[in-house]
């Protein structure tokens, strides 16, 4: 039962830290957005204004934000990773190596009662397999022999002949 309570614990514990991962990527999908706009709003005003130095200050402002928008981006990654690390979450390397491990021991368990159960090769087969058609052709041979070569015609039997019967004295 306690197990039970702890299953539901984890259960609830992942969906939150997914819920909010889910979250602070809309988050940081929104602030990627609006700084974009903003970035091209200043740039569109400064070059209304006639200033054309400032655009390569703004193509630098925007790099630069870009830049920052990676590094939130792959600190709010390296934080959920270890997150999942400390509830012990496995991997997707994790996961394919014990699918690989599981894979090569359920083989070797399957090569191991195949080779208990003693089955014929297929060399074994293929040998029985043809001393039995030479049995078929042997006992087929022997039936021939067996048989009469050439039938005669048997004698037909006569009638019994019919006794006549006794005449009774009178």
């Amino acid at each position: 039962m306690n197990d039970k309570k702890r299953g539901e614990g984890k259960m609830g514990i992942s969906e939150m830290i997914r819920g909010g991962l889910e979250e602070s990527w809309r988050s940081l999908s929104k602030i990627e957005a609006e700084g974009e706009k903003l970035v091209k709003g200043l740039a569109g005003t400064l070059e209304k204004n006639g200033i054309g130095e400032s655009s390569k200050a703004v193509e630098d402002l925007g790099r630069d934000a870009r830049a920052f928008m990676n590094q939130v981006n792959q600190s709010i990654e390296e934080r959920a990773e270890k997150v999942l690390e400390r509830l012990n979450v496995p991997t997707r390397e994790d996961l394919d190596s014990m699918a690989k491990q599981l894979r090569g021991n359920l083989e070797e368990q399957v090569r191991k009662g195949v080779g208990r159960l003693n089955l014929a090769t297929r060399k074994e087969v293929e040998t029985v397999a043809k001393d039995l058609k030479k049995l078929q052709k042997d006992i087929a041979n022997l039936r021939k022999a067996a048989a009469p070569k050439s039938p005669k015609a048997a004698p037909k039997k006569k009638p019994a002949a019919r006794k006549k019967a006794a005449k009774k004295p009178a």
